[in-house]
């Protein structure tokens, strides 16, 4: 709950439990080099469904949406050890794995570029 930038009030976002009340683990986090776009790993530690137990979350401070997605394989079995980046226009979410060259690419949804894209 601490701002980052100005005299704005600080944004506070449950790390705890999701919306229907699961303890989850959330980590790996990244933010947009302007603030705006904060991505992170979700775990659920209580759940039969191999679809939930790994989620992708991007959150754009300024429209306050969310956007959440299951983790592509690789993140799923590997996400103690990622590192995760935005892309300088932050339609783009990079995360990168030991020993992979390539990163994994998510595209944004919530990023203007992303929406006007081909």
């Amino acid at each position: 709950g601490q701002t980052l930038t100005g005299s704005a009030a600080a944004e506070v976002l449950s790390l705890q439990t999701n919306d229907s009340g699961l303890q989850v683990d959330n980590h790996h986090p990244a933010i947009s080099a302007d603030g705006r776009f904060i991505a992170y790993l979700e775990h659920s530690a209580f759940s039969d469904d191999a679809n939930f137990g790994c989620q992708v979350h991007i959150y754009d401070r300024d429209t306050e949406v969310y956007q959440r997605q299951v983790c592509p394989e690789s993140l799923t079995t590997a996400a103690d050890s990622v590192r995760p980046s935005f892309s300088p226009g932050a339609d783009v979410l990079y995360w990168r794995l030991p020993g992979q060259v390539d990163p994994v690419m998510l595209t944004n949804p919530l990023s203007e570029a992303s929406a006007t894209a081909p």
